[in-house]
């Protein structure tokens, strides 16, 4: 009897995977750390998360690769539970990928062709006179100017967002070429970024995402009106090269925005207390050996809170770069910054301190102040990670880290919902809020790269601190005065007749 049950049991088909089952119940043990890291449990979790991340899900994981990836993924399409949607994995490298636009909104990159009738080809506005740019149609003008900031990457970005945003109107809800809007069409664009379609919405997505939508939803007054000029520069920029006869933009009026009483730049600083609770929380995290990735969010975090460097100048900043000061104990930093201009920077001991700790952990040389320190597997993965980080990548190193202590006990509900929404600028405007009280001002301009010393004047608040001194000696002398009358009647009167 127990005999025949092992025989049958031998020879009975595995029972295939649920979405619910464990990853570790499926994967060896070297996969399943590396996918851990995710914070993937399930195979159904597993899934999702491909689907969402797109072709490149597998890159952030240490000792994974494309290889093991792959063989991941195959094994999960061989079974219905786990099956992976293809039409998430469709990586944009060449024409054959890129599709005509139709009622779909597409990032500019994945659009092949516009319909030929709004195309532009032959749009109303379009200049008489010989053009200075190859630009057949709309798209190839939009990429044309998006050339021009070919290295300001986040310009090009923010300049990109909203022309795509543009185009797609113009062809998918308005039914006019981009070179053919007249002012009457600019003003119901207007109306447009104050609400826009249900079809243009939707949560934040990567671009070659077929979920990806132009909007999240409606643009707050202050996009808006940025939104507005970045178009007028833009449809200026193709008059000047006579691609469009003329700007129509020209006439119309910015969208209303709210003048804010306090700099939205003070609004995400850290203030003095919480800044200095999150440097010690951020040495408690660091002190175990195996906390490499701790180590990298403190050195990051440190050097743009002490010293106000944007995140694009901390991840592309190089160590030859730095030096010891002849005239302070402290180490200077030459760092490229906004406009393709240089600037010297100093580096606070405890970033000094934090940063040598981070070169402790990298397993390879380096010419970059911050770097992975996981070894990958291929020579080609080994050079990316000796160039250093993406300034996104660091990003998400630092966000990750602020989490990370967040969960500490020593921050109140209010500092622990601060700290999960602070972004890596916010500490240069923290650095730029707390220099202030104690730096001269053109002092301050300099280390952050400010071509204005009004631009800097924001970071101080003596106006509102007066403000505050005045009110609270004008309450203290009205309360003493009320008391007055009071005291004069305990005491009996002063001038009796």
């Amino acid at each position: 009897g127990i005999l025949d049950v092992l025989v049958k049991a031998a020879d009975a088909k595995p029972s295939p995977p649920k979405a619910t089952d464990p990853c570790n119940q499926w994967f060896r043990p070297g996969a399943a750390r590396a996918i851990a890291h995710l914070n993937t449990p399930t195979l159904g979790d597993l899934k999702n998360h491909i689907e969402r991340s797109g072709p490149n899900w597998w890159r952030p994981l240490p000792r994974l690769g494309e290889k093991r990836a792959k063989v991941i993924m195959q094994w999960l399409n061989r079974h219905e539970a786990t099956f992976i949607r293809p039409e998430t994995q469709i990586v944009v490298l060449d024409e054959q990928n890129l599709s005509p636009l139709g009622n779909t909104p597409l990032p500019v990159e994945r659009i092949a062709t516009l319909p030929h009738p709004l195309d532009g080809h032959d749009g109303r506005n379009r200049a008489s006179a010989f053009c200075f740019i190859q630009a057949r149609n709309d798209l190839e003008a939009i990429r044309a100017y998006l050339e021009k900031f070919r290295n300001q990457p986040n310009t090009q970005r923010a300049y990109q967002r909203e022309l795509e945003r543009l185009l797609l109107w113009c062809v998918i809800e308005r039914k006019t070429a981009l070179s053919s809007m007249l002012v009457h069409d600019c003003e119901a664009y207007k109306d447009f970024l104050e609400s826009p379609s249900p079809t243009f919405c939707g949560p934040r997505d990567k671009r070659l995402s077929p979920r990806w939508k132009p909007f999240t939803g409606p643009l707050s007054p202050a996009s808006q009106h940025q939104a507005v000029q970045i178009i007028r520069g833009a449809f200026s920029w193709l008059q000047d090269v006579r691609y469009l006869g003329g700007n129509p933009w020209t006439a119309v009026s910015d969208p209303r925005r709210e003048k804010q009483i306090a700099p939205l730049k003070l609004a995400r600083a850290l203030p003095s207390s919480l800044w200095q609770k999150t440097c010690i929380a951020l040495d408690k995290i660091c002190q175990p050996q195996e906390a490499k990735q701790a180590r990298i969010g403190r050195a990051a975090i440190l050097i743009l809170g002490d010293s106000g460097l944007r995140i694009s100048e901390l991840a592309n900043a190089e160590i030859s770069n730095a030096r010891q000061s002849p005239d302070a104990d402290i180490l200077l930093l030459d760092v490229l910054g906004k406009g393709q201009k240089w600037r010297t920077v100093p580096i606070s001991p405890r970033a000094h301190s934090a940063m040598k700790s981070h070169w402790l952990d990298l397993v390879a040389p380096s010419e970059h102040l911050i770097s992975p320190t996981v070894r990958p597997r291929t020579k080609a993965g080994t050079r990316k990670a000796q160039s250093g980080y993406a300034p996104r990548a660091l990003a998400r190193v630092i966000e990750k880290t602020l989490h990370h202590i967040s969960d500490s006990h020593e921050f109140t509900p209010d500092d622990v919902i601060k700290l999960r929404t602070t972004s890596a600028h916010a500490f240069r405007h923290t650095f730029g809020m707390h220099a202030v009280r104690t730096m001269k001002l053109n002092s301050v301009r300099e280390i952050l790269g400010h071509e204005s010393i009004d631009t800097t004047s924001i970071y101080s608040r003596e106006e509102e601190r007066q403000v505050a001194i005045d009110a609270s000696n004008f309450f203290a002398l009205t309360k003493a005065e009320a008391l007055a009358p009071e005291q004069a009647t305990d005491e009996g009167p002063t001038n009796p007749r």
